[in-house]
């Protein structure tokens, strides 16, 4: 299984990555010819194939994989977190503002969340990818 880094041409990856300073705006799972993540469409899955963003960074993860699908049978269809992906910007720009998340939702994610929720059964709904491709180069 691995942790796929991207970004792409889209005005919001842009945007994402302006205001980040960093150089990917999105965090995908690649697990058996899938690309299982959450984005403006929730949490969902589409084949490998079809998925075009630049992928700019990947690590390897051990293979839980049946964690994964039981996740993502629960998980599927959840919305996107739009609140917390608006702090989390706000925050970047205003780094005066608390660091807990004040606006995230529970039951919806960025794409973040659903990565580390996988991974670790926890969210953050202030990591950013970049930041989280750090943590996860860090274990390896």
């Amino acid at each position: 299984m691995k942790i796929s880094f991207t970004r792409s041409d889209l005005a919001l990856s842009r945007f994402i990555q302006k205001v980040t300073g960093e150089p990917v705006s999105h965090v995908i799972i690649e697990a058996a010819g899938h690309v299982i993540h959450s984005n403006f469409l929730g949490v969902h899955a589409e084949p490998r194939d079809a998925y075009k963003p630049e992928i700019v960074y990947s690590v390897e993860v051990p293979d839980s994989y049946e964690k994964l699908l039981s996740l993502f049978i629960k998980r599927r269809g959840s919305w996107y977190d739009f609140g917390a992906l608006l702090y989390l910007g706000l925050r970047c720009l205003l780094p005066w503002l608390p660091k807990k998340n004040l606006w995230a939702c529970s039951g919806m994610y960025l794409c973040t969340e659903w990565v580390l929720e996988v991974l670790e059964g926890e969210e953050d709904s202030m990591i950013t990818p970049y930041k989280l491709y750090l943590k996860l180069s860090e274990k390896k």
